[in-house]
């Protein structure tokens, strides 16, 4: 940012290293700063999650509307307009939502079949608990991202499940465990000596 104050990848790698470390004033004041620095389609993902790990969710809100009206089809802010409707109790909308980013991720038509009846039979619980289940059984052919898969089990209330996802998530690296202090999904992880474990060793101050 000293040899260029205009680099928009800068900020926004200095707005999720705010939000995670706790500077949260700062992260969505760096967000906004990257927002005027391009407002474009191309901006998409870093500004909507530092809103949403600082806890304004009004900004990450109004910023996913606008997202979804310039590309409607764009599959993660999808993922991100579910989560913010998870986290402000609209838990219909959040279903919905989730469906759609799967649908749009062109996800096994079987499975999305699967999660829909789920949806439609009990709510957010029941695509939680198919979405869990449907990890376990991808982790047997291959790739699984483990912190996704542990805040699916820490939303069934399967504690256990989660700190074994996000055992695996530490040993490979996940980047998404950079955010576990600020993660608000986790919040009922947050008591456990083993989360404070993991904390220290990813090395997120406390």
């Amino acid at each position: 940012m000293e040899l260029d104050p205009s680099h928009l990848c800068a900020h926004e790698w200095h707005a999720r290293a705010l939000v995670t470390s706790g500077r949260t004033e700062e992260a969505i004041a760096e967000a906004q700063l990257s927002l005027t620095l391009d407002p474009s389609p191309t901006n998409w993902d870093y500004p909507v999650w530092v809103f949403m790990l600082a806890g304004r969710n009004d900004l990450a809100l109004d910023r996913a509307q606008k997202m979804i009206g310039l590309d409607p089809n764009y599959p993660w802010v999808h993922f991100e307009l579910a989560r913010i409707y998870e986290q402000t109790g609209e838990r219909n909308e959040a279903a919905q939502e989730f469906l759609k980013t799967d649908e749009l991720f062109g996800t096994d038509a079987a499975k999305l079949a699967r999660l829909r009846e789920a949806v439609a039979k009990s709510g957010m619980p029941g695509y939680w608990q198919r979405t869990v289940e449907d990890y376990k059984a991808s982790e047997k052919k291959g790739y699984v991202p483990y912190v996704l898969a542990a805040e699916a089990c820490t939303r069934i209330g399967d504690n256990e499940c989660a700190f074994r996802w996000l055992e695996r998530g530490f040993e490979e690296r996940d980047d998404l465990m950079i955010n576990l202090n600020v993660d608000p999904v986790l919040d009922g992880l947050r008591s456990d000596l083993r989360f404070r474990d993991l904390l220290r060793r990813v090395g997120i101050p406390q």
